[in-house]
This record gives structure tokens, sequence and C-alpha cells, in this order.
């Protein structure tokens, strides 16, 4: 990104010119970055020096007496060189902002440079270690780094000419600097190795190394960060060694790689059965491996310093690691694309991507309002234009992929293998391809925190404990309970949570989830048209769900034979399909009530509509519920709804106005309600109303609006944490260009 730099504010000013420019490069502002800053303006103290943060973002609360220079560069040195432009002392001394500096070291340094010969000098970076990982990475530094040209950038040696100096202390004197044009190094890692050439070649100057002004900084710690660093190192050197030989030749930094390739053609010998196997040649191969592994293990066991003999084993046993690394980045970096091609990203804004994890997608025979919930929000999102995956399992007739409602819908696994295959699918296909995951809860959820990185939310439509008592027996009972009760609370404990109700949220405060970590998020309602409804002459009632014993249908139809004595014509509708079907169609012919009994299972859309045009009332005897979307639904058809008086129903049916609350279980109180209402033709009108503006309130649009408030907030909230911010303080900032939004490339 280029630009010339302009200045926003006044620049700082000194006292007196400053002989000395501290260049710290900064590739990322949180609380650390401003730390180290901090204790370089202390040990600086009086001394004529600047400190100038090269960034790659604006920092407008940097400490005071920092000028940051911010230039969206992905290579360090193209920051540096903008940086210098704004350098004024003779000294330019280029560091990381990791780098803690010694007492004087200021000093030292212009105490060095009196002498007219030196042109470029710099110290070791001195790895400082205080925990177990940054020991193992410490003694890997000192012993088997040593061991290479470049060993002196890590440990204190001689006072020596050398080829190169590490970016991270970098000594060089302005009028140098600018005679050879300054880094002007696109690559990403060799901007210091680079230069170092320049002024041997073009200007016949030696590289001087002084141990005198070493710098330390905390080591990477093993094995995550530093073979990630090791990493970027190698592939740096590949991406030199192929377009510039003399600056990296082969020897004796492709050696590494010659090692990996023999140890995968030794491995390739071992795995794969080839006719004549050259075991003996395989063996001497193997043992010249052995050989060179436990001279560098020599190094590190027997080197000095002060870590325990655990530290040393444990170095030991990673050495092979870090030369692999190396090895196979060292490749990548000679046979892949030009690092120098590498730019940052544009400060483009790119839709939410969002992942759903469900058990069962929209198109499943036995899909419910749990499925509905999130099919309606997740199409809304899609039309916003976010990016909607579905992970859920197959099923008879269904497809692998499927595109429904611009809902991409991946299915894996089956009804007992769904949960491991979920968690294999998002680790080998789907990770990095989303930003945030819905973690749906249907009696056991997919315990994602346990597996994916990026941000949750929990979306929880009811408490299964109850069912667990009920339709399941012990242990399945007792794994239940636990897992509900006791492991998804723990796993979940830092996730927000979404409920459908209150009384959902209630209970789940009762599993030891913090009440102000849950978001409730009612269900919408679909929007239908009230006005065409045509009730029948004959009062029917109408029952809409899927037939399981938690649903409570077999209480409304003990209540018919009660209503019937009251109501002869009365019917009872009941929509809707299930495994309860056949037991409930029994009971119903055993109180002879098949003229007056009717189950018609599955209904379309249109269907299930001009039933509910005829109705008068409709019930949801359930046992509980999460929300009890039937009953808002039936309350926009302008139906009073009588329903259960527990957690879920009495959230969705506003008692006396909508309709009524029965004790659940009560078939003759069900009975008693129902000749009240259908006998009250006023009082259902003034219900039927109020269910119509009650059903106008929770739009699938309103909730929809919601859950993306929190999805955005979530992962906002997770960038944060992962980058704070450092404390406010003034400064003076020097930008190129904006940066606020700015991305940077990935260039490991």
């Amino acid at each position: 990104m280029g630009g010339t730099a302009t200045v926003e504010g006044d620049s700082h000013a000194l006292d007196e010119a400053p002989v000395l420019s501290l260049i710290v490069a900064v590739d990322e502002v949180h609380d650390g970055t401003a730390r180290s800053l901090c204790d370089m303006l202390r040990i600086v103290g009086d001394t004529p020096c600047e400190v100038i943060a090269a960034s790659r973002e604006a920092w407008p609360d940097a400490p005071d007496g920092v000028t940051v220079v911010a230039y969206n560069a992905a290579s360090r040195g193209d920051r540096f060189d903008h940086a210098a432009a704004q350098a004024s002392g003779r000294i330019l001394a280029f560091l990381d902002d990791r780098v803690r500096l010694s007492e004087g070291w200021p000093e030292r340094v212009i105490e060095y440079f009196e002498d007219p010969a030196v042109s470029v000098a710099g110290g070791p970076v001195l790895p400082r270690s205080r925990w177990r990982p940054e020991r193992i990475s410490a003694l890997i530094l000192n012993s088997h780094l040593g061991t290479t040209p470049s060993g002196h950038v890590s440990r204190a040696e001689r006072p020596r000419t050398v080829t190169e100096l590490t970016g991270s202390n970098l000594l060089i004197r302005d009028d140098v600097f600018r005679d050879v044009g300054g880094f002007q190094s696109p690559s990403v890692g060799g901007e210091a190795v680079r230069l170092c050439y320049k002024v041997r070649s073009i200007l016949g100057c030696d590289i001087n190394y002084e141990p005198d002004l070493a710098v330390v900084a905390t080591t990477r710690r093993f094995p995550g960060p530093f073979l990630a660093d090791t990493a970027a190192y190698g592939r740096a050197r590949g991406d030199m060694a192929r377009r510039f030989r003399e600056v990296a030749p082969f020897f004796p930094y492709a050696l590494p790689t010659l090692v990996t390739l023999i140890v995968i053609a030794e491995l390739g010998l071992l795995v794969i059965p080839v006719p004549h196997h050259p075991w003996k040649a395989a063996m001497v191969v193997g043992a010249l491996l052995f050989v060179l592994w436990l001279v560098q293990a020599v190094g590190v066991l027997f080197a000095k310093g002060r870590s325990g003999p655990g530290d040393r084993i444990l170095a030991t046993l990673g050495l092979p690691l870090v030369s692999l690394t190396y090895g196979m980045a060292f490749m990548r970096g000679f046979f892949g694309p030009s690092l120098g091609e590498i730019s940052p990203l544009r400060g483009r804004r790119r839709p939410l991507r969002v992942l759903i994890i469900n058990w069962r997608d929209i198109s499943h025979p036995w899909s419910g309002g749990a499925e509905i919930y999130m099919h309606e929000i997740g199409r809304r999102l899609a039309e916003m234009g976010m990016d909607v995956g579905w992970l859920t399992q197959r099923h008879k007739g269904s497809s692998r992929t499927e595109l429904l409602d611009g809902i991409r819908v991946r299915r894996v696994g089956g009804r007992f293998t769904l949960y491991l295959r979920v968690a294999i699918s998002y680790l080998f296909k789907l990770r990095g391809r989303y930003d945030i995951i819905v973690d749906c809860e249907n009696g056991i959820p997919f315990f994602t925190p346990l597996f994916a990185r990026i941000p949750k939310v929990l979306l929880v439509h009811h408490v299964h404990r109850e069912i667990f008592r009920r339709e399941t027996h012990p242990p399945i009972r007792w794994l239940g309970y636990w897992l509900e009760g006791s492991l998804m609370p723990t796993v979940y404990k830092k996730t927000p949570i979404v409920a459908v109700s209150a009384s959902t949220r209630d209970d789940l405060v009762g599993l030891g989830f913090k009440s102000e970590n849950i978001h409730i998020i009612h269900n919408g309602v679909v929007e239908v048209a009230p006005l065409q409804r045509e009730p029948a002459p004959e009062p029917r009632i109408l029952c809409a769900g899927r037939l399981t014993p938690q649903k409570g249908v077999e209480v409304i139809i003990r209540a018919m034979p009660l209503v019937l004595k009251a109501l002869p014509d009365a019917h009872l509708d009941i929509v809707g399909q299930g495994p309860d079907r056949t037991r409930l169609e029994r009971l119903a012919w055993s109180l002879k009530l098949a003229t007056h009994v009717r189950f018609h299972g599955y209904l379309p859309g249109h269907a299930r509509d001009e039933l509910a045009a005829k109705a008068w009332v409709a019930v949801c005897p359930s046992a509980f519920e999460g929300w009890g979307v039937s009953c808002v639904e039936a309350g926009a058809r302008g139906l009073p709804v009588i329903a259960s008086n527990v957690n879920g129903l009495r959230d969705s049916v506003r008692d006396g106005i909508t309709g009524l609350l029965v004790p659940h279980g009560d078939h003759r109180a069900f009975a008693d309600a129902l000749v009240s209402l259908l006998g009250d033709p006023e009082r259902r009108a003034d219900m039927s109303a109020a269910g119509i503006e009650w059903a106008a309130a929770h739009s699938w649009e309103r909730s929809t609006n919601e859950l993306r408030m929190v999805l955005a907030s979530t992962v906002d909230a997770h960038r944060q944490n992962e980058m704070p911010v450092a404390a406010p303080q003034s400064s003076t900032a020097i930008t190129s260009e904006p940066v606020e939004d700015v991305q940077i490339a990935n260039v490991g």
C-alpha cells in the first residue's frame, strides 16, 4: 500500500537534535506493546534519542513521547523505510517491540558509533525465559541455531565481522542507510539480511557484531509459536535462495531441507512396500540421521545455563521437529509464490459467516419447531448477505450438500454418529470457513468449545431434564442428566446463551448459567391473514404438533367425552405426526370418539390454514415447551388458545387475554375450559383480537435482528480479547493512509 506519509499533528520535538533514532516494529497494538515502548522510554531517559513506532495500524493512544508512523504493509522493511524517512537521528536503530533494552544501552550505541569506521553494527537478541515452554525454545536457539552462521544473533560471542544481523537489533548510520536506498525489501522475513548484503556489496562496509550491544527478548513458547517463527524464517530463507542466491546461499541454509527430504524418503521406505526393499540402505540412512540428531542432542544436553534436566530432555526431543519444520518451510519458500508479492488485505467489510449446527434441518421428516426457528432466522440472515451454513445429520433420500433458501446445508452421519462426525467434519473440512458457530442444543449440545476456537453461541429451546425423566431409562437417563446438568454448564461457562423464553432462561440459571449471559430471543410468527377465517357451524377444536408423549395430546382426547356431554357436535382435529400416533388412535377408539376425533397427520400449509380457519379454539396440552410457537401461530390466525400452565406456554399464552392456562395433565380442567370458551362467542372474539395483536409483536424479522446483534457482539468481543487495546495516552501520529479497518494478510 503505497503513498506519501502525511503528518497528523505536530512532530515530536526534542530540546536538541536526536543522535539516535529508535525505530520499533509494531506488528500488533496491545497492552504488551505499550509496556515495551514505555520501558524503552525509561531507558532512553535524557539521552538525545527519539522513539518511533513503525506500526501496521494507526495508534492514537500510543504512550506519550512515541511518534507513530502507520503504514499498512506486510513487509517489515517497507514499514521501516517509511519510519526512517521521519527519523532525525544520525544513527538508526531498528528494533522489535518484544525487545527490552539494558541500562545504558543508548549511551553505549552512541559511543560505539563515534568511531568513523563503523557503518553498521548490532548485537545479539538474547532469549529471556521464565516458563518451561520458553526455556525449551531458548535451549534450542542457543544450541541448535547456534551451530549455523547466524548463531550469533541469539547468543553472546566474541566481537567480529559478520555477514548478517537480525532485524530486531540492527544499527546503521543514517547516511549509509540512505546510500543503499534503505531496506526496499518487499519480502517478508529477509529484510535485515538483504540490507546487510547491500551494505557489503555496494559500499564495501563491514558488518560489526558487538556483544556489548545485546538486547533481550522473551522467547516464543515451544512448540506452537516457536515453530511458527521457525517456519517463517525457513520460508524467507527459501524465498531468498531462489531470488538472491548470493544473499542466501544453499550452503548451509538448505542443509535442514536436505535432511527433511532424507527423512521423508526414509519414512517412505518403511511404510510403502516395494520389491527388493533396500533394507540395508534404509538402516544406514537411519543410523546417519540418528548420529546427526545425537550430535545436536549433546549440544543441548550439555549447553551452558541454568535449565534443568527436564527442560534439556524435552528440548532434545523437539530438535527433529524444528529441523523438519524449517526444511518444509524452506521448500515452500523456494518453490512457492514469491514473498515479495504478498500485500496486506484491503479494508473491505465482508459479511459475517455463520455456521449453524443442529441435529436436523428443515427437510428432515421429523423436524419440528426448533428447526423452523433456526431455518426462518437463518434464511433471513442469508438474505442480508451473510454466508450461512448448516451442519446436520443425513436422512433417507437426502443429499450430502444442498442449498435451501440461501443456506448451505451439509449433512454428515446418522442419528447415533452425528456428534462425532460433526466434530470431524468441522476440524478437517470447515475450520477457517466460518466466523461464528450457532450450537443448537436439543437435549445434548455439540460441545463445540472442545474442538472449535472461533466464537460460539449456544441456542437452547428448553431444558430436557423432564424428557429424560419421562422417556428414557437408566443408565441413559443418568447420562442425559449429567451431560445437560453438569457437563454443559462447565463447557459453555463463558459462551453467550440464547434462550427462546424467560422460562428457559430460568431453567438454565437453575443449571448454573449466569443470567446476565443469557439473551432471550422469542420465536417469530409467519404473517397470515386472520380475516379470512370461516368458522365451522359446529364447535371445532384444533390441536397441532408432533405426536410424542411430552405433547400431552392424550389429555385433550380424555377431555373430549366431557366436552361432548355439553356440546354433542364438537370435533377435535389433530394435525401432526409422530411415534405416539398409534397409541393415541387406540385411546380415541376405546373412548368411542372415532366420529369426533380426526387424525390428519402432516398437512401442507394451505390445508392446515384451511383447517385453522374453520376452528373455534386451539389447544396445547404439552408437558413443557421452550416457547410454544404453535400457540402464537394459532393466535395470529385469530384462535384463542387453551394450554397447560407450564414453562414456555405461560410465556406464549397470556392467561385470560389471548387464551386460558389450566393445570397440566388435568383433562377435567381442559374440558371445563373448552366448554366455557366454546359457549362464549364474545369472549372468544376479544381473545381473537388480542391474539392477533400479540402475534404481530413477534415477527421473524425482529427475531433475526436480535440474533444478528448477538452474533456481531460476540464476534467483536472475541476479537477484542485476542487483541486488547493499550491504555489511552497521548502521542504524535504519522499515517500514510487510513488503516483502522484494514486486515493484514497472513504471510506465515
